[in-house]
């Protein structure tokens, strides 16, 4: 059984590998889903506000 990389460094490949400028929360949701499979939405969305949102 291998291991998912932490959200992190799901939300960096996401960002490292998307076409555009700039990624949406949407964007990244949806790849990290479709790549890992059943991942706790809470946490992309903690890490999410945690690397992008600026307070």
């Amino acid at each position: 059984m291998s291991s998912k990389p932490y959200v992190w460094q799901m939300i960096k490949e996401v960002v490292e590998n998307s076409p555009n400028e700039k990624v949406t929360y949407a964007e990244i949701r949806n790849y990290i889903k479709n790549k890992y499979g059943n991942v706790n939405e809470n946490t992309i969305n903690a890490r999410y506000r945690q690397e992008f949102c600026v307070m």
